[in-house]
């Protein structure tokens, strides 16, 4: 079984899912791959869409530029990587060095800084 991911973590502190329920869950999503945590959860009635989609927002707003980016597929890991270094060579801000890179747009950082200001307009 796969190690549960940093939301389905975030799941089980906030107590919207029980440990055997997201033990489930990920044994499921084993034969799923696919399918995102949240959705198996969903899928299997433990969770309610709704609820799903508060703790993605909550969740969201509490993560790193770099991570929201990655969340929403507009950056890989390698990228934020070496956006890191070119931040800590130049002393930039990260969201200057990935828009330098060529790595996102302007707009896409910007998205990423309102969600994380819990200015919800662009998720979901």
């Amino acid at each position: 079984m796969a190690e549960p991911g940093k939301f389905a973590k975030y799941l089980l502190v906030h107590q919207l899912v029980s440990q055997a329920d997201l033990d489930r869950a990920l044994k499921l999503q084993g034969s799923f791959p696919f399918l995102k945590i949240g959705e198996v959860l969903v899928q299997m009635g433990v969770l309610r869409f709704e609820n799903l989609v508060k703790a993605l927002k909550e969740y969201r707003s509490q993560c790193r530029v770099g991570e929201i980016l990655i969340l929403d597929g507009k950056l890989v890991p390698w990228q934020l990587d070496r956006a890191l270094q070119h931040q800590k060579e130049t002393g930039l801000i990260l969201g200057k060095c990935i828009i330098d890179l060529g790595y996102c747009t302007l707009e896409e950082v910007m998205d990423a800084l309102a969600i994380q200001k819990h200015s919800y307009a662009s998720v979901v």
